[in-house]
């Protein structure tokens, strides 16, 4: 039957007997409240379709009413997000890292905005004005300047501290004539002293760094470093060696020492001498320390040679004379002797099987014909078990307002599928050519859908969209409103 609802002048307060059907507006404070009874007489919760008129935007859209804030991807759009409370996360364009961002839309081309740091305590703003960003600027506060530590520009009786240590205002010192006079002002950029007609650049951080410089007491160099020398010393073997040519390494006599030399010809030379050219022979020992000493490659020494492990060339000994030694470093004699047996830089056919003791080591192969080795077919395995696993079906919840998945750690499924029960932005990275994603939207807002890293589609509420990588590095969009490419 048909049923017609009352409804009651503004009270104070609610009666005691409440009518079935009935709306009342109860008074409080400066406004009212309403209360609205069923047809048992019990008040029950009846929800306003005010915000849901579909001319109506929704003010949740603009960061009201919401415990977590819209993330924008890029600080600098108008287009898809007007005015409204907004949250900085490693966004582009923003003035720091981390923070939220409040949007003042004026009209379609002017407006402001005013964003406050979550970490470090900064404050800034920026201006929007025919579709033109203007720089951010940042305020000072207490948290960031305190005006007592500067000095009145006014003020010319500041304390300054001479040699003698008294602290005197610096107008003493700056007088028309006479000694101990003091100036300073600026030339080319630096700040120059002039005391008792004699001027002194002042070091500061403009132009001078001191951990550029290298300690005298001890330090690393982080560079290259060259020495040049300016005086020249005599050598009694290589002569007078001239300036900016050599490095000397005295020892704490400053006579002995270690002479490197580099000549014009680019030849170099260590030697033992004394600085001051005077013709007395120092031993040169080259210690590695129990290891090998090496010419380029080849191996010189070690420690446990001694003299009875050298034949000399030139000098015969036990028979055996220069021309065997001669005869047997030839090709010729080497090859009669080697005739039957493999050639390690030669290629080589073997006629029979050969049974090795060992496990010989295989070069990883490059054509069909080659043999592999265990690691490349552990390799070759492995490749054909990714290509299985990549032919299944993954199924993926987004619960929050930002949701990322990474098809590489899914080991790049065939279809993933995501359904996307809140509203906000999802990510998907590394969608291979011939893979499908395919969104499922049943949240009741939009889904802001960014494949690849590429441009952002839109899902609305109770919509579905298709997304496939057609291998050209195309992204192919599949959904109600029909097919195209971003």
């Amino acid at each position: 039957m048909n049923k017609k609802a009352r409804i009651e002048k503004v009270v104070s307060q609610l009666p005691s007997t409440l009518e079935k059907n009935t709306i009342y507006y109860v008074r409080v404070g400066n406004g009212f409240e309403i209360y609205v009874t069923n047809d048992s007489g019990f008040i029950v919760a009846y929800p306003s379709n005010y915000w849901n008129r579909s001319e109506l935007p929704d003010y949740r859209d603009y960061g009201l009413g919401k415990i977590n804030l819209q993330s924008l991807t890029d600080v600098n759009t108008y287009a898809t997000r007007y005015t409204g409370f907004y949250s900085i996360n490693e966004s582009v364009h923003a003035p720091f890292q981390y923070g939220t961002v409040i949007k003042m839309l004026r009209d379609g081309s002017e407006g402001g905005e005013i964003a406050v740091s979550t970490y470090g305590g900064q404050f800034a703003f920026r201006e929007y004005v025919g579709g033109t960003y203007s720089q951010w600027y940042y305020t000072w506060h207490s948290g960031n300047f305190n005006p007592n530590d500067k000095i009145d520009k006014g003020n010319t009786n500041f304390q300054v501290v001479i040699d003698n240590g008294s602290r005197k205002s610096l107008n003493e010192f700056v007088t028309s004539s006479g000694l101990n006079n003091l100036r300073l002002n600026w030339v080319g950029g630096n700040l120059v002293a002039t005391v008792n007609n004699s001027e002194f650049t002042l070091w500061n951080n403009d132009n001078f760094n001191p951990n550029t410089k290298v300690s005298k007491s001890g330090d690393t160099m982080t560079g290259g470093l060259t020495i040049d020398s300016e005086d020249s010393i005599n050598s009694n073997d290589l002569g007078i060696l001239p300036q900016n040519t050599k490095l000397f390494l005295a020892n704490n006599d400053s006579r002995y020492g270690t002479v490197f030399w580099v000549e014009g010809t680019g030849k170099g030379y260590i030697q033992q001498q004394r600085s001051d050219g005077n013709p007395t022979s120092y031993d040169l020992l080259l210690q590695p320390l129990g290891g090998i000493l090496y010419y380029g490659d080849s191996e010189v020494a070690k420690v446990d040679w001694v003299n009875t492990n050298f034949i000399r060339k030139t000098h015969p000994v036990n028979n055996i004379t220069q021309a065997n030694i001669d005869s047997w470093v030839t090709y010729g004699y080497l090859d009669n002797v080697l005739t039957d047996y493999a050639h390690k830089a030669d290629a080589n056919i073997f006629t029979k099987v050969n049974t090795f003791e060992l496990s010989p080591i295989v070069p990883t192969g490059s054509n069909g014909s080659h043999a592999v080795n265990v690691a490349q077919l552990f390799e070759v395995a492995s490749t054909q078990a990714v290509e299985t696993i990549n032919s299944k079906f993954i199924t993926e919840i987004m619960n929050t307002t930002f949701a990322a998945f990474d098809t590489a750690g899914m080991g790049y499924p065939t279809i993933l599928t995501v359904i996307a029960k809140s509203d906000g932005e999802l990510r998907v990275e590394e969608l291979k050519d011939g893979r499908s994603l395919k969104v499922r939207n049943v949240s009741s807002g939009n889904v802001e859908v960014i494949v690849n890293g590429g441009n952002s589609t839109i899902v609305s509420a109770n919509e579905w969209a298709e997304y496939q990588s057609d291998g050209t590095g195309d992204i192919t969009v599949t959904s109600p409103a029909g097919c195209y490419i971003i």
